[in-house]
């Protein structure tokens, strides 16, 4: 429905933040930095633009307002065919299941020790709305939920504007036996959707 617009006429703008997106998997692969990346989806969105200022933001150390730099606006990107929209370092380390490689020092390279968000604004702000999150803004990253030389991958579809632990798995979470080289992260694929090829 779309109540003040007829053919065209009116307030015709899509519904303001009508997009479900959340993140379903962060790498920081053991067999290097290259092989870092962010994963996105909407399970209702495919081949779709945000036409809407999203921002993905980190929350370094213990700072409760997300860093200015790296971040990235979302607005213009495109899903792919499944829902995806993934965020890279190396566009090669993955082949054709990186969309969009950022290169280093980027919201793309995370050291797998800081807590990264989807946020509604412009710029990094204490006043960005979090609409999911993986870590909690204002305490430290804990070894349970580090995955330096690992990744996280979340359970289920719910958004989480509020860190849920128990829907990740979390790879070492300090566990250094338990780390995950690139072979092990699945850019582009999450819970049987998407290109699982391996």
């Amino acid at each position: 429905a779309d109540p003040g617009c007829w053919n065209g006429i009116g307030d015709c703008a899509p519904d303001l933040f009508d997009l479900d997106l959340i993140i379903t998997e962060i790498a920081d692969p053991s067999d290097g930095h290259e092989y870092r990346f962010v994963e996105l989806f909407s399970p209702d969105k495919k081949n779709y633009i945000i036409p809407d200022d999203l921002l993905l933001v980190r929350y370094e150390d213990s700072n409760d307002d997300p860093s200015t730099f790296p971040f990235v606006n979302l607005k213009g990107y495109k899903t792919d065919e499944y829902g995806f929209i993934v965020l890279c370092v190396n566009s090669g380390s993955y082949g054709n299941k990186c969309k969009y490689p950022l290169g280093q020092v980027t919201i793309a390279d995370n050291p797998g020790n800081v807590d990264v968000a989807i946020v509604k604004g412009t710029v990094p702000s204490t006043t960005n709305e979090i609409v999911d999150i993986y870590g909690v803004p204002g305490e430290p990253t804990f070894s349970y939920q580090s995955f330096v030389n690992g990744r996280v991958n979340r359970k289920r579809d719910t958004p989480n504007p509020t860190f849920d632990f128990s829907n990740w798995d979390i790879m070492p979470g300090g566990n250094p036996a338990d780390m995950v080289p690139s072979s092990g992260a699945d850019p582009g694929c999450w819970n049987g959707i998407g290109d699982c090829s391996a």
